[in-house]
């Protein structure tokens, strides 16, 4: 099993990517419905990571897979803004 990250953030991205992990980069945020369809096609996924903003924008669409599938297990990452928030 893998590991992939969506995010909207290039750093963290490319942070992940040093340490193996495979990412898709939204410029947008309306490119996230295309990235989940791409992952959820992999069956080697086993832990997907999503950005905490782009979580926040497709809570419902995370909740929908969490609920009919198994894995990949669906963790959010925070975002420096939000870390700094705390």
């Amino acid at each position: 099993m893998k590991l992939f990250l969506i995010t909207d953030d290039v750093d963290t991205s490319v942070g992940l990517r040093l340490a193996g992990v495979e990412s898709r980069v939204l410029h947008e945020l309306s490119q996230g419905q295309q990235a989940f369809d791409d992952v959820l096609r992999e069956d080697d996924v086993g832990v997907l990571m999503v950005s905490h903003r782009v979580a926040e924008f497709y809570r419902d669409r995370i909740e929908a897979i969490r609920r009919s599938r198994s894995l990949p297990l669906i963790v959010t990452l925070p975002d420096r803004a939000e870390e700094a928030k705390e």
